[in-house]
């Protein structure tokens, strides 16, 4: 009876399990034995928040693992919020960063004050002060020489140099001199001084290719002129002429008789340099005489020894300027 009791219970069991588990809802879909459904079969209430039981070990798991990702997220928000925050006018770095003009304006500054303080102050006597004023304005030269300088600039054309022969009198130039009160001087050659010289330099040249074309066709005993052999082989005299004086043009060109730099006058001397600190150790001066309107460039020296080549220029000494209103000659 007690074996028939049980395999009834069983029965009823699995006719239970059976029927729970293939339920239909009204669609006809299978509604599986979850929790709500076990609990409203069972006449069971709603899950609420009173009736939930605490979590299990695994829902503290969970919960753990939410509080490591809220605080995994919390210094995203941090920068976040800082970025948010953070004015980028304000910013430190930003600030701190100079722009290139800041470190011109340093540099420059920098480099003014280190010349003011590495340059000692001239004391300038009474008499260099009145030295100074007078030589203030422009002054025109006297013919210069520059004899040195052609016959250099023409060494370049050995073949042609013995038969040069050029009028010392006439291998001259003037020059200006101006100097400002701001310090700076300035020298220029003449113009139609210059013209006239570079006029005579063709000349000379010109005679001295013919005397050349003389000797060769001598020596090689043709029965014809000069002229009629530079014909035949279709030279030009003035082309020829023209290339030497080309060749030249870098030791005779205007450019390379122009000279610029400071001046002072100090301890009764004109001293010239590109800087002032090579006016203030005296680097090179003239030793000079003013009278009334006429200096007179005397002799020149260079770190405290003669020079030959005063304003860059190979010239002989003295030299005599007039003061540009009071000149009265060619």
């Amino acid at each position: 009876m007690k074996k028939l009791t049980k395999k009834c219970f069983c029965a009823f069991i699995f006719i239970f399990m059976t029927l729970a588990l293939g339920s239909c809802s009204d669609e006809g879909n299978v509604r599986y034995a979850d929790e709500l459904f076990v609990r409203e079969l069972c006449g069971l209430p709603p899950v609420t928040e009173e009736n939930v039981e605490e979590p299990t070990e695994p829902g503290e798991t969970g919960e753990a693992t939410q509080e490591t990702e809220e605080s995994t997220s919390e210094p995203e928000e941090t920068m976040e919020s800082s970025a948010e925050t953070e004015d980028p006018s304000e910013s430190t770095v930003e600030t701190a960063e100079p722009s290139e003009s800041t470190f011109e304006t340093e540099e420059t500054s920098g480099n003014a004050s280190q010349e003011t303080e590495t340059i000692p102050e001239i004391e300038k006597t009474p008499g260099d002060l009145e030295l100074k004023n007078r030589i203030l304005g422009s002054w025109r030269s006297e013919p210069i020489s520059v004899e040195a300088m052609v016959k250099e600039a023409v060494q370049g054309e050995k073949w042609l140099v013995p038969y040069l022969a050029f009028d010392a009198e006439k291998l001259t130039v003037r020059v200006t001199m101006d100097f400002s009160d701001d310090g700076k001087a300035t020298l220029n050659v003449e113009e139609k001084s210059y013209q006239d010289l570079m006029a005579y330099i063709k000349e000379a040249v010109s005679d001295g290719v013919l005397k050349y074309f003389e000797s060769y066709v001598k020596a090689l005993d043709l029965k014809l002129s000069v002229k009629q052999y530079l014909k035949m082989a279709g030279i030009s005299i003035d082309s020829y002429v023209a290339d030497v004086i080309e060749k030249s043009a870098g030791d005779l060109s205007i450019e390379s008789m122009r000279y610029q730099c400071l001046f002072d006058v100090l301890d009764g001397k004109l001293c010239v340099s590109g800087t002032a600190m090579g006016i203030y150790l005296r680097e090179c001066y003239f030793e000079m005489e003013i009278l009334d309107s006429q200096l007179e460039l005397l002799q020149y020296f260079e770190d405290g020894k003669e020079g030959n080549r005063p304003l860059g220029l190979d010239v002989r000494l003295p030299i005599m300027l007039h003061k540009v209103p009071t000149w009265k000659g060619n």
